[in-house]
């Protein structure tokens, strides 16, 4: 398994407060990063952690089929 920041529904990656609150992670097409809160504001991206998921890789999963099969 390999982890991966995890998006929202648009692609934006998706980072948690100290609070507990989500915060998306919107770049524009010129490269400008910001980070938004639940309510529309723009905060900065200090102090963040990111939400991550974990994301199966495709030879791993064949590794362990064919290990269980012999």
């Amino acid at each position: 398994m390999k982890t991966e920041v995890e998006t929202d529904e648009n692609g934006n990656q998706i980072y948690m407060d100290d609070n507990g609150n989500f915060v998306t992670r919107i770049q524009n097409s010129e490269g400008v990063v910001t980070f938004i809160d639940k309510d529309g504001n723009e905060i900065d991206g200090k102090d963040l952690t990111p939400v991550l998921k974990n994301v199966p890789v495709i030879v791993q999963g064949i590794w362990y089929t064919l290990k269980d099969a012999f």
